[in-house]
């Protein structure tokens, strides 16, 4: 017994069997599922009269499946069709709640909105959809063509990098073998001077005569710790008054908080009076504690202050020659630092190369323009909530690729006050401080090219994320509670431009960024249909119009669970593509061919001929017989008729083949003439199959031969085959229409050939014979032989008669 449409109100068509049975009965979802699964027909028991369904009453709670169009069952779905957009299933309890949730409205059948929710909602939505995935699909191809020019340059950018290099390491050599010799000089003093201290070796004092008179000698006194008034002095040059580095002077000689205060005055000779300055006396300490955990470099204070000191009384005459080679060496390094900086700056770039070849740069080193490239990203994040009110806080991450991840809480001193549950105000009144910057894990690489992960060996719990190619890991940050260190996974989504979009803590000390780069842009993602259409249409508004006829088509296979923000979901293009690849795989070809693209077509050809019609027009004056201009009004009549009777016939389909049809005729004259000849037996031939083409079997069987023969097709073909019906009728039919001119075509040049073989050979006689007889055959009843004849084929006939 066949079900009533509002009995079937809210039915997915995969359910449809349910709802249709012969004996009258429904069964639940669960039930009938279970019998299928146990082999065995559904219990009498378990069968319901058909009218129970939409009667406003749950009788299968398990799943709602007898009230799919009302908000009887609480576990109901209810299925909305959607014509033109995306199908949609929603809760049966959002049915007649008075809100359209479904663009076509049939989730509102009663109410106060019955009828009333905006009819072309559907239309509007696939116009948003498709020109969503429009902008996306052309943010893929432009990202594809930008890697490859990336890909193309890199070559060409690592010669270069490796020159600059060259030319460096050729500016700087001088230096560093000069810096070698007095590195070499200064080794062996240092280690005599070392001897002399431990008491090893004799250590020669200078005398007072012996130290050089340096006109910039001045002294130096650092005040001592709880003494006041004292102090210890010491004999330097004033030049560090004017390269202002007085304070380093006297933080490397006046060295130890214990002894000294952090105070010295540099005797100035020019102004007559001593200037008082303030040193860190522990920062040689602090300086080795620092190198010690890679935060710094040791020696910088020492050869910033060496410079600035002289020979004093005590030194003995090693102390002397190590101050000079010191000396020596820090005015050489301020001359090449220049020199010494390009050649660091280049070693650097020149190692992207090295970085390339091991894939550390991602694949085929499509990252690796992002070498040494930092950016950052301030967001509001929630962090949690509190019986009142939720918290938000504000970070700041900052990202310098392939060398380190931070995250900073950004302190916001301007708010108002705050209070907690019991009214204690939160706000204390002072300037807060800058908060302590985390960081985020330091570069383990690319996870696709890391094989199997342990997260263990990274300190994590397990993984957060999915491995790729275009995903990059930073690993083994700040420690937090419980154990696990701070971890970050950079995901590279498709993009024209390097943005970072987002950072989101997926669970606790775990963080996912989003990073837009053309390197994940590809089409072949994608897809099948959607990925043709990118390629053979150039405009954007083509683009947006063919993928809202695809979606059209796919949609019944697209079909979308409970409410969504289309604006929203679609904004990420891996959510797009998993939702498209999730319900179509590769989705339903494009069609070969459109009418359009047919009009397009004979428009280009006719252009084509127009041209060159003037150029071959006395050419063809000789070539084609009188008797075809004489018939072009019967086969534009006979032409007319037969579109007539397709119109009426085939409907829809055929009125767009039809108005192909006169459209046609004005510019291609073959056409009209290869009517008159053969139209009698299309139209018959054509006509006789109307009928059938109305047949949905016919139709499913085309459909089935269409996908067969795509599915034997080979795999590196660029188009599948559609197996629509209307688009392999407008296929089969511009294939035949082609057909016909090339065969009338082929046609005229065999008569040709014919009349010229028969004026000058006698061995085609037969040929041209017969090709009199069909000449005749066409001449139209009631009209003489030799009336219609051109008087050039009377005279041909009069002379094989003769020669006979």
């Amino acid at each position: 017994m066949a079900a009533s449409a509002g009995s079937t109100r809210g039915v997915a068509p995969e359910d449809l069997h349910l709802y249709s049975r012969d004996d009258g009965y429904f069964v639940c979802r669960k039930d009938f599922e279970k019998a299928v699964a146990a082999g065995v027909p559904v219990p009498p028991t378990k069968l319901l009269p058909a009218s129970s369904v939409n009667d406003d009453y749950c009788d299968c709670p398990g799943d709602g499946s007898d009230e799919p169009g009302t908000s009887a069952c609480r576990l109901g779905s209810f299925f909305c069709k959607n014509a033109g957009s995306v199908p949609q299933s929603i809760r049966t309890s959002l049915v007649n709640d008075g809100v359209c949730d479904c663009c076509d409205g049939s989730d509102e059948w009663t109410g106060p909105l019955a009828g009333r929710c905006p009819a072309e909602a559907c239309e509007v939505e696939a116009t948003g959809i498709s020109k969503r995935l429009a902008t996306m699909l052309r943010s893929e191809q432009r990202g594809r063509e930008l890697v490859m020019q990336q890909l193309d340059s890199l070559p060409q950018k690592l010669e270069s990098l490796q020159r600059r290099l060259d030319q460096a390491e050729a500016a700087a050599k001088p230096f560093i073998k000069e810096m070698k010799a007095i590195n070499a000089k200064l080794q062996k003093v240092t280690k005599k001077r070392q001897k002399e201290k431990q008491g090893t070796k004799q250590r020669t004092v200078l005398k007072e005569a012996d130290l050089p008179r340096d006109p910039g000698r001045t002294s130096l006194r650092c005040l001592l710790v709880g003494e006041e008034a004292k102090s210890v002095e010491y004999a330097v040059n004033a030049s560090c008054l004017a390269a202002e580095a007085c304070d380093s002077v006297c933080a490397y000689l006046c060295s130890d908080s214990r002894k000294f205060s952090g105070t010295c005055a540099v005797m100035d000779h020019v102004k007559g009076k001593a200037v008082e300055f303030t040193f860190n006396p522990d920062a040689l300490r602090y300086e080795a504690l620092y190198a010690q955990y890679g935060q710094g470099v040791e020696g910088a204070l020492e050869e910033a202050a060496v410079e600035h000191m002289v020979i004093m009384e005590g030194f003995s005459s090693t102390d002397a020659k190590w101050l000079q080679s010191k000396q020596e060496l820090a005015r050489l390094r301020r001359v090449s630092a220049e020199a010494m900086e390009e050649l660091q700056a280049a070693g650097a770039d020149a190692k992207l190369q090295e970085a390339v070849q091991a894939g550390r740069m991602g694949p085929d080193g499509i990252y690796a323009a992002l070498q040494g490239q930092c950016m950052n990203l301030t967001q509001d994040q929630y962090v949690g909530t509190t019986a009142v009110t939720e918290q938000w806080h504000t970070f700041r991450y900052i990202f310098c690729f392939f060398e380190k991840a931070t995250q900073q809480e950004v302190k916001d001193s301007s708010k108002s006050a705050q209070w907690d549950e019991s009214g204690k105000s939160l706000d204390s009144g002072q300037q807060e401080e800058e908060s302590e910057v985390h960081v985020l894990g330091r570069p383990a690489g690319f996870t696709g090219a890391m094989g199997k992960i342990d997260p263990r060996r990274y300190g994590l719990e397990d993984l957060f994320f999915d491995q790729s190619d275009h995903t990059f890991l930073f690993a083994g940050g700040g420690q937090c509670p419980g154990g696990v260190y701070r971890a970050l996974a950079v995901q590279f989504v498709c993009g024209e431009d390097v943005a970072l979009k987002s950072v989101q803590e997926v669970k606790m000390c775990a963080y996912v960024a989003e990073v837009s780069h053309p390197g994940p842009c590809n089409l072949d993602s994608w897809p099948a249909g959607l990925k043709d259409l990118v390629q053979t249409t150039q405009a954007t508004d083509d683009l947006e119009v063919a993928v809202k006829s695809w979606l059209k088509r796919a949609g019944s296979q697209l079909r979308w669970q409970g409410l969504t923000d289309w604006s929203h979901f679609l904004s990420s293009p891996p959510k797009t593509k998993a939702w498209l690849l999730g319900g179509l795989g590769k989705g339903p070809p494009p069609p070969l061919l459109t009418v359009a693209d047919i009009m397009h077509t004979f428009h280009s050809a006719a252009m084509l001929l127009h041209e060159a019609g003037d150029t071959m027009w006395s050419f063809a004056q000789a070539a084609i017989p009188l008797e075809f201009w004489q018939m072009k009004s019967e086969a534009l009549l006979v032409a007319s008729q037969l579109a007539e009777r397709i119109e009426k016939e085939v409907e829809e389909p055929m009125t767009h083949v039809s108005a192909l049809v006169d459209r046609v005729f004005p510019f291609v004259h073959l056409v009209q003439s290869a009517a008159e000849h053969g139209g009698i037996q299309a139209k018959a031939a054509f006509l006789s199959t109307s009928s059938v083409f109305q047949e949905a079997a016919v139709l499913s069987a085309i459909s089935e031969y269409v996908a067969d023969f795509d599915r034997g097709r080979p795999a590196d073909r660029v188009f599948s085959v559609p197996n629509e019906p209307f688009d392999v009728m407008v296929l089969a039919g511009f294939i035949l229409l082609v057909h016909l001119i090339l065969l009338w075509i082929f046609r005229a040049m065999c008569r040709a050939a014919c009349r010229c073989c028969c004026r000058w050979l006698c061995c085609c006689c037969c040929c041209c014979r017969s090709s009199k007889r069909f000449e005749h055959s066409t001449v139209p009843s009631g009209a003489s032989e030799h009336e219609e004849e051109p008087a050039t084929l009377r005279q041909q006939e009069s002379s094989e008669n003769s020669g006979a």
